[in-house]
């Protein structure tokens, strides 16, 4: 997307595009949406569908008929550790990192676009609160652990203390 006041670019992965007033292609917030190219991506007039394919393509019906009308920009990264967070939901990643997908193209990564899908998370929180209770447990071990051998520690030098 593009950043306000031509601060470049950012990767988002939210989902939640829109055609803005001018037919604009823009996400949740009002930016809007790269080709990839670099420029808007601008809906036709009367149209009444707009499909994005996995690849990104974004076909419209314009009076009963499909069109292509743009590539979203799919940007990838060549090393995950380099994508750092923005702020107001974007990603920063460095161009030397950019990895573009070519049109028809699967990626190696499985990059793609799903519409109308919910990312899900990848945490289990059963699962965490379990290793959470774990971690719990196993600290207040170690830490009566460790006050019992400060008490014996003291009673044994009380021991060697009184005459």
């Amino acid at each position: 997307v593009e950043r306000p006041g031509n601060a470049g670019r950012g990767y988002t992965r939210d989902g939640r595009l829109r055609s803005a007033p001018d037919r604009t292609l823009v996400d949740s917030t009002g930016r809007p949406v790269l080709d990839e190219g670099g420029s808007h991506i601008t809906i036709p007039e009367r149209t009444t569908k707009v499909e994005i394919r996995a690849d990104g393509t974004l076909i419209a019906t314009v009076d009963r008929r499909e069109q292509s009308v743009a590539r979203i920009g799919l940007f990838p990264a060549n090393d995950i550790r380099a994508v750092r967070k923005a702020g107001d939901g974007l990603l920063d990643i460095p161009q030397n990192e950019l990895r573009p997908i070519p049109q028809g193209t699967p990626s190696a990564r499985g990059t793609r676009l799903v519409q109308a899908a919910l990312e899900a998370s990848s945490v289990k929180p059963v699962v965490e609160i379990t290793n959470l209770t774990q971690l719990q447990r196993a600290y207040e071990s170690l830490q009566r652990v460790a006050a019992d051998d400060d008490s014996r520690l003291r009673k044994m030098i009380d021991a060697i203390g009184k005459p």
